[in-house]
């Protein structure tokens, strides 16, 4: 699937924060020629950050769902009735299902949105308290961090698409995740080959 790069909405797409995010979509909806896409990226904006109940702290629901989806993989999930219903709903919220497929402009907004998820999460991942070891006493290297966000990776664009046979319905967030993640680690394509060669191997075991 082709997606466009509209270069006005490049500084949107690369900011993580949500309050920066909205001031840049308000001033470029004042300042910018709409290209027909600019309701939908408030759509997916106030989707994302539509505040929980008695939420007292920012909420963004894409990074929510990006725990959400991989957990279904495991095994005490993966056979509750509700587990592809909660992975569809996601993708409802995010734009996936009802963007209208023949709009390459709506399209590549869903698109964009996903991959500034996807940002965000990857940048959470190069933390200090990501992955540690040891019941949490002892830190990850970079290299073991990493290796942690290619199996997360692979559950997300791997395992959960075709264990649940939704691959086509999840095109869009697959092509995200992935391009994200490549763009985003130097080693990101090495890493993610690695692990797609590993769950292979056990497969044929």
């Amino acid at each position: 699937m082709e997606y466009i790069t509209n270069n006005n909405w490049a500084e949107y797409y690369r900011e993580l924060e949500p309050k920066k995010r909205k001031e840049i979509m308000e001033t470029l909806f004042s300042e910018v020629e709409d290209d027909g896409a600019n309701e939908l990226r408030k759509s997916l904006f106030e989707k994302r950050h539509k505040p929980k109940k008695n939420a007292v702290t920012e909420v963004d629901n894409g990074i929510w769902y990006l725990i959400v989806i991989p957990a279904n993989m495991s095994i005490r999930y993966r056979y509750l009735p509700g587990a592809k219903k909660d992975i569809m709903e996601a993708m409802d919220d995010m734009g996936v299902t009802d963007v209208d497929k023949s709009d390459p402009v709506a399209v590549s907004a869903v698109y964009w949105e996903i991959r500034n998820i996807a940002k965000r999460y990857y940048s959470t991942c190069e933390g200090p308290k990501y992955a540690r070891k040891l019941f949490g006493i002892m830190a990850s290297s970079p290299e073991e961090k990493l290796k942690k966000t290619a199996y997360f990776l692979w559950d997300c664009v791997e395992g959960i698409p075709n264990y649940f046979g939704i691959k086509d319905d999840m095109q869009i967030f697959i092509d995200a995740m992935k391009d994200e993640f490549f763009d985003h680690y130097e080693y990101g394509e090495k890493a993610f080959r690695n692990v797609c060669e590993e769950k292979e191997r056990k497969k044929k075991r």
